[in-house]
């Protein structure tokens, strides 16, 4: 059962008290603003008192905290992400202590997380967030490096992803030639996404004031106008208080839910995604569409099916991905949290490779290497 303790909950009742102590004291309208203060922050604490106290009956656990040395920050354009090459730990903790995972993260000398395959020649890029990128498992467990080792290594395979991102932050990368040193004659993209990127795409919940790149409607296509945070004013220190607290984390999702806007934009940026990577490279993109929730979209008029039907009839080649049937399928998930295991990245490789099989066999094709 979680803790009932919330530092914001003591934080609060502090200020009351100390607001009620000088407002005996003092005299006029400085005790009547005092008196309004000590109020507000009695009734904050009743608040953060009850939805602390309901997440003990509903056994509701928060989430788990997350912790590296260095591993992320802040970088122009896409938000954030590593700055510097080297070995990493990274690491999360459960709000009661546990370790959920400990792994150790290699940064190359383009600032991606390193696969291990050919050293040159054409490659196979894979482009994602944290599910491609590899929180939770080590450098020898992420997707695309067991997408190499599946094709024994014969070709390269670059990890051009990161924890928290979006296809926002993969468009973005393309215009703006992040990859045009790295990319040589590519033999086939994939890109990763899931409904659960529209929050990030539309700049709600977490990403409401973050460095996360904002992309608006521009007749058929997209065009960026800057971070999520621009244009926030005096809600950004609003926003980061009330973030701290137990009730913003119940109403966050809430407020977060998609709309069908933010869902046409969703459909517009993975478009726009194919697109630039096609007029820029010449490549075919595979978007491999992870399900999620059909609740989730509620609000949104619109089903997982209808998203990749319309993307379908505008052309784009998906791939839903449907890990296998095994006895035990919580071997997929890392217990404690929601990123696949090495496990379920292996299953998703060898899905990957069969669908290239079948709709782009060139792409593995050994011959082609040079």
């Amino acid at each position: 059962m979680p803790q009932l303790s919330s530092a914001r909950l003591l934080e609060c009742l502090v200020v009351a008290a100390a607001a009620g102590v000088l407002a005996w004291v003092a005299r006029g309208v400085l005790r009547d603003g005092l008196v309004m203060v000590a109020s507000l922050f009695v009734g904050l604490a009743l608040i953060e008192g009850g939805v602390l106290v309901l997440d003990a009956v509903q056994h509701y656990e928060p989430p788990a905290v997350g912790h590296d040395s260095g591993l992320s920050q802040g970088r122009p354009l896409v938000g954030w992400g590593p700055v510097r090459p080297g070995v990493y730990r990274s690491f999360k903790t459960a709000p009661d202590g546990h370790l959920v995972f400990d792994t150790h993260v290699t940064i190359d000398a383009n600032l991606d997380r390193r696969t291990v395959s050919a050293d040159g020649g054409r490659p196979i890029v894979f482009f994602g967030d944290s599910w491609i990128y590899g929180d939770g498992v080590e450098d020898d467990g992420t997707l695309p490096q067991l997408f190499a080792d599946l094709n024994h290594r014969a070709f390269p395979v670059l990890n051009l992803s990161f924890a928290g991102w979006s296809p926002a932050q993969n468009l973005l990368a393309l215009r703006e030639g992040f990859y045009r040193k790295l990319i040589d004659r590519p033999r086939h993209f994939i890109l990763f996404t899931s409904p659960f990127h529209l929050e990030r795409i539309a700049c709600k919940g977490g990403y409401f004031i973050s460095g996360a790149p904002r992309f608006v409607p521009d007749g058929d296509d997209v065009r960026y106008v800057g971070p999520c945070a621009k244009g926030r004013g005096a809600l950004a220190p609003f926003v980061a208080i009330a973030s701290k607290f137990a009730l913003y984390r119940r109403i966050e999702p809430l407020l977060a839910a998609p709309r069908r806007d933010d869902v046409a934009l969703y459909l517009k940026i993975v478009e726009a995604f194919v697109a630039q990577a096609k007029k820029d490279y010449g490549v075919e993109t595979t978007v491999l569409f992870a399900p999620f929730d059909d609740g989730y979209l509620k609000k949104s008029g619109f089903t997982e099916a209808q998203i990749v039907d319309a993307w379908r009839n505008d052309g784009l080649d998906v791939l839903v991905d449907h890990l296998p049937k095994i006895p035990d399928e919580s071997l997929y998930w890392i217990a404690g949290e929601g990123h696949p295991t090495a496990l379920a990245n292996k299953a998703r490789a060898a899905e990957i490779e069969a669908h290239l099989r079948e709709v782009d066999p060139a792409a593995l094709d050994v011959g082609a290497t040079r």
